[in-house]
Parts: C-alpha cells; sequence; structure tokens
C-alpha cells in the first residue's frame, strides 16, 4: 500500500474471488504522520476475513514504528501465517503465530523476548540499537533445535561457537553473521549438517579469522557468501576461495553464490579492482552446465552425455552460453565488455581456431579434427607455454582414411605428457573400428580420465582406466568382457547391429551395485525389470531404456534411489497398441520418481492418445517434471488441446 489509497484495496475485494489466491500480502508505508500506519493497516485488519490465503506478509516503513496493538491485530487477522517480514523503526510487543516458519526482522528496538514461534525454521534478525552481547539460543523465538537458517546482522550481536552451540543448533544448515561477529571455540563436528555460510560485510576490511577457519573446518560446505571491502584483501580472499574449491574436485559445489550483488551493494567492489579478479567472478556467474563440466549428477545425465558431442561449429557454442546474461553484462562497462569477449573467445577452440589472434588463449575446451590442419594446431597450441593449463576437455574427430588417421591419431598420443589436466576425452570415429592397439595408446596417455566418450564402428580389447567414471558408448558393435573401471559410475551404451540376448548386469564394465546411471539404448534388446534387476541395480537414480523393448516384471521397491526416467519414444495416438505400457507403468509406480524425458517430446493436438495425456496430467501435478531432449518442460496441462 505505497502511494495508494485504503480504497484501492477496498475496490480489489469487492470482486468476487478476486483475493481466493492471494498468498502473498506486501505493504510498504512513506514517511508518513505518526498514525498513518495504524489506520492504513486497519484497513487490511478489517478485511483479513477475505485474505485467508494470505501465508507471506511483509511490512516495510523504517520511519514508522510497530505498537504491541497493531503486533495483537496481526496475530489475530493472520494466524496461519508461514513467513513474515518486518523492516521498522520501533517494534513493541508480544507475538505469537504458530504456524510461522520464517522470520526476517530489520528494525532499530524490539522486543523480541515476549515472541515465540512453535513451527519456526528460518530467521534473519537485524536490531540495530541492541547494546553490545553474545548471541544466545534464548534469543532465538522458536525450538533452537529446529532452526535450519540463522542470520545475525545486528552490529552489537557477537556470534561464540562451541560445541554446545552445535548441539543446540543441531539441524543448523545456513549460518550468517557480520564480519567481526565471529569467535569460533569448536569446528562443527563432521556429522553435523552445517552447509552454508555468509559473512555480511560492513566497515571491516578484513574477514575474521574465524570465518576462514570455519570454512576450512566445516565438513559438509557447499556455499560461502561474503566478500571484503579492500583490493587488496579481495585478491587474497578470491585465492583463498580457489583454494577451497580444490576440496570438491573438478567442479566444487563451493560456488559464490549472489557475489556480484553482494559485493556492489556493500561498496566492496571498486573500478580499480584488478581485471584478473573481475575475469575470476565473471567466470563463476556466467557458469554453464555441462559444456565445460568433466562429471555430472544423474539428474543431468541426459544433458551432459549430448554435451560430450563432438562440435566445431563456433555457432553452437554461442547457443550454449547464457547468451541473455552475457548482453546485460556486457552493457555495464568496457572493462566487462572486454573481459567477457576475451573470455568466451578463448575458453573453447576449434580446428580452424586462429591462435596469431589470442596469444595468451588458455582453452577449457578443444574439438579438434585429426586432419593435417587439426593435427598442427595442436602442436601450435602445446607451443605456447601455460596454453594447455585449463584444457579439461578434448573432444577429437576421425578423418576418412584409417591409415593417417592412425597416424594422426598416434600425434595426439605422443603430446599426452603436456595435456595432463585432460579429465573428459570424446573419440568420434564413426567409420572406424577402435583396435586394442589404439585402447592400449589411450589408456597409457590418459590414464587419469573421469569421463570418455567413444563413437565408433567396432570396438573391442583391452582397456582398463581406473578413475573413469563416466563411460558413454555409441557404436555398430561391442566386446567389452575385457573393459574395467572400478570407479564407474554413470554408464551409457547404444549399439547399433547386436544379437537379441537380453540385457545383463555382466554387460556393464564396472561394479553394477555403484551404478547411478544407466542408458541403453540398443534395439532389439530386450530390457527386464525384476527384483534381481533392482537388487543388482542397487544405487540406480536415472535409467533410459527404449521404451519398446522394456518389460517391467516388478516396479523398484520404495527405498529404491530411481529418480530420474528417460525413453527416446514416438508417441502416436493410437492407445490400443501403445508399445510403451510398461514404461507408463513403471511412471506412475516409481515413489522417488521427479524427472520423465521424453525424445519426441513435443506432443501438439491429437498426436497423443487421451490416456498418455492424462497420465503426464496426473503425473505432473504430483510434482514430476516431463522435458524433452533439448531439457525443455513440457507443458502438461496444455497436452492433447
Amino acid at each position: 500500500m505505497h502511494g495508494v489509497t485504503e480504497s484501492t484495496l477496498e475496490d480489489l475485494l469487492a470482486i468476487p474471488d478476486a483475493t481466493s489466491q492471494l498468498s502473498t500480502l506486501s505493504i510498504m508505508e512513506g514517511y508518513g504522520a505518526s498514525r498513518q500506519p495504524v489506520r492504513r493497516l486497519g484497513v487490511i485488519f478489517d478485511h483479513a476475513a477475505d485474505m485467508q490465503a494470505v501465508r507471506s506478509f511483509t511490512y516495510d516503513s523504517r520511519s514508522n514504528g510497530l505498537s504491541s496493538e497493531i503486533l495483537k491485530d496481526l496475530e489475530r487477522s493472520f494466524s496461519s501465517l508461514t513467513s513474515l517480514c518486518i523492516r521498522a523503526d520501533r517494534v513493541e510487543g508480544s507475538l505469537t503465530l504458530p504456524l510461522l516458519e520464517i522470520l526476517i526482522l530489520d528494525a532499530e528496538s524490539c522486543e523480541l523476548d515476549r515472541w515465540w514461534f512453535p513451527s519456526l525454521r528460518h530467521i534473519s534478525i537485524n536490531i540495530k540499537q541492541e547494546p553490545t552481547s553474545p548471541y544466545t539460543s534464548s534469543q532465538t523465538p522458536g525450538p533452537v533445535h529446529n532452526i535450519r537458517s540463522l542470520l545475525l546482522s545486528s552490529p552489537g550481536k557477537e556470534l561464540t561457537l562451541t560445541q554446545s552451540f552445535w548441539e543446540e543448533h543441531r539441524s543448523l544448515e545456513l549460518l550468517g553473521a557480520s564480519t567481526h561477529s565471529w569467535t569460533l571455540v569448536d569446528a562443527p563436528p563432521k556429522s553435523h549438517p552445517l552447509a552454508h555460510l555468509y559473512s555480511h560485510v560492513q566497515s571491516s576490511d578484513e574477514f575474521n579469522l574465524a570465518f576462514i577457519t570455519l570454512i576450512t573446518l566445516t565438513a559438509k560446505l557447499q556455499t560461502v557468501a561474503g566478500f571484503p571491502s579492500s583490493r587488496e584483501v579481495g585478491v587474497d580472499w578470491i585465492a583463498f576461495l580457489r583454494e577451497q574449491e580444490d576440496r570438491g574436485g573438478e567442479r566444487s559445489p563451493l560456488l559464490w553464490f549472489s557475489v556480484l550483488a553482494l559485493a556492489m551493494s556493500c561498496g566492496a567492489m571498486q573500478p580499480e579492482l584488478p581485471p584478473e579478479i573481475w575475469a575470476i567472478i565473471i567466470d563463476h556467474v556466467l557458469y554453464v552446465p555441462h559444456v565445460f563440466d568433466s562429471t555430472c549428477e544423474p539428474a543431468e545425465f541426459l544433458f551432459f552425455k549430448n554435451s560430450r558431442a563432438f562440435h566445431n561449429d563456433v555457432n553452437w557454442l554461442k547457443i550454449s552460453m547464457n547468451r541473455d546474461e552475457m548482453r546485460i553484462m556486457k552493457q555495464v562497462c568496457s572493462t566487462w565488455r572486454e573481459l567477457i569477449t576475451s573470455l568466451y573467445s578463448t575458453r573453447w577452440i576449434n580446428s580452424r581456431y586462429d591462435l596469431s589472434s589470442a596469444p595468451a588463449v588458455r582453452p577449457k575446451r578443444a574439438d579438434i579434427e585429426i586432419t593435417g590442419e587439426g593435427v598442427l594446431m595442436l602442436e601450435r597450441l602445446l607451443a605456447i607455454p601455460g596454453a594447455t593449463s585449463q584444457l579439461s576437455i578434448l573432444s577429437i574427430k576421425q578423418d576418412y582414411s584409417p591409415t593417417l588417421h592412425t597416424v594422426r591419431l598416434g600425434a595426439v598420443f605422443d603430446r599426452a605428457r603436456d595435456m595432463s589436466t585432460i579429465r573428459s576425452l570424446t573419440y568420434d570415429t564413426a567409420f572406424n573400428s577402435v583396435s586394442s592397439d589404439t585402447l592400449g595408446s589411450l589408456q597409457r596417455s590418459f590414464s587419469s580420465l573421469k569421463c570418455l566418450s567413444i563413437r565408433a564402428h567396432r570396438v573391442g580389447g583391452l582397456f582398463h582406466l581406473p578413475s573413469l567414471e563416466i563411460l558413454i558408448l555409441n557404436a555398430e558393435s561391442y566386446e567389452l568382457d575385457q573393459w574395467w573401471f572400478p570407479s564407474l559410475r554413470h554408464f551409457s551404451i547404444d549399439i547399433k547391429i547386436d544379437t537379441a540376448t537380453p540385457y545383463s548386469s555382466s554387460q556393464i564394465p564396472g561394479p553394477v551395485q555403484n551404478i547411478r546411471s544407466l542408458m541403453f539404448l540398443s534395439a532389439g534388446k530386450l530390457m527386464v525389470l525384476d527384483k534381481s534387476f533392482w537388487e543388482e541395480h542397487r544405487s540406480l537414480e536415472f535409467l533410459g531404456t527404449y521404451a519398446s523393448w522394456l518389460a517391467l516384471i516388478d516396479v523398484p521397491p520404495n527405498n529404491h534411489p530411481l529418480a530420474h526416467l528417460y525413453s527416446p519414444i514416438w508417441v502416436t495416438s493410437d492407445t490400443s497398441a501403445l508399445p510403451f505400457i510398461n514404461f507408463a507403468d513403471l511412471i506412475t509406480q516409481t515413489g522417488k520418481l521427479q524427472t520423465v524425458g521424453i525424445s519426441n517430446g513435443r506432443f501438439p493436438g491429437k498426436e497423443i492418445g487421451d490416456k498418455w495425456t492424462a497420465l503426464l496430467k496426473k503425473e505432473g501435478k504430483r510434482g514430476v517434471r516431463f522435458y524433452n531432449d533439448a531439457g525443455v518442460a513440457l507443458d502438461y496441462m496444455n497436452l492433447g488441446e
């Protein structure tokens, strides 16, 4: 109600059912007379009976206070609130809301000891005139053992982290406080759920040593937010965060979420900040999933698999990047424009890349055709000092001459020692077979691979890679009985020519009990899902196969982790002859199902039967997300219309 009259709300309430879905109500007061808030809030409270769906209430008025009478009216009028945000001058009186889960309070003063919310889970407090004092769990207006998020921004609040703190706050996942507030006596136990840390920057130039130590000692840490206010400390801080990223492997979960917004809002980023620092920050903000990654989670396996394909078209990269974000950020200043252009013009290179135009090139991915020109370009790249220091993904493609192909591929293997950072290799030689000699050279040259994608006519021979987690295989025929990858977690196999023998776990070249993602695409090979399948594949979260070659004997047990399904099917309107009835049954009877991918997922009008449409609508309403190969969500509410 900022800049409007009371009649505006009354006019809205006069419309039948206009507020039936109104779940969030936010009120902003200007610098009016002291009685103005009382009168306007009175209008809100008088009509609370017409706004029973409201679950989130925000009152924002720094110039005005809230009296005990107003709090009592709030308590009576909106007793079913789950979220409350108050920004005011002085807040007086008691307040109890039985269902409140989220409290955000920003005030000059407040009688917080008279508030109680038995369902409270998330709390943010900033009381500006509070005297300097240590934080104690008794100051939390709810059961402290249930608190999952705690943000203490009060200037005078001191946060001392002891063993008793961790015991009392046993459910705490997010913890934040002012820069100078931290005192670390005991680190959180390894079993403690704390995963997110935030330090609110005020006038201090440095992060408290306790906060930095807490970062290093928090076992389950995923995210850190905060940025110091000086250039010198900023350089050290970024170096520290980069060291911490190594804890999580190549793509650590330790991300700098909201670092740009935070840094700018507190004045931490000055124009003279070195371009090298901006480059690191922009790189994180414009992070693109899959394209430059060497590992993945089961929910992302389909899109990760697609990103492994060889590409030699710069337009592909442009399509893959965050184009809208790039366009907006390029308009901020010339420094950002130059950095973004430089970063993303050298992050990916192909066989025709002009190295003379970027002498400081540091690509993360290279897609190289094994032609004379391609091998020469790779040689030139390797001759530049430090050019391959960040090269983690190499995608190589054959030419049509088997003899030349072998010679040129050997040239790549010979220089493997200069590409020790490679963790993902794509080997596309669709018109040639991969011999045992080639596999032996690959094994010796790239022994630290995390991901391998092979597209070939035929593959076979002895092959072991101890660190391989992801194997993607596309071939006319294969012999995998001599392949073994003890760390294998994600496996995709697409076979064009094969016998009609059913799928069996013995075809997986790794410990089947550890497989989290399985894509089995072989027309003619039946995949039987019975009790023994679910017992053997006990870690399986992603399953992809042709629906027409699926036999569902037993549904997954309730405790089975399967959550993601995929099938490259074409949906017809002939519901009496659907070849994927078992696939539909698997969808409805997978208890933990989250997503379903369908290759031809665009269902225009009458091309889909009523039964299948009803299935998608029903499962969509229970929270299952349907998508196509491009990751575009299907609008299940409009299917068949």
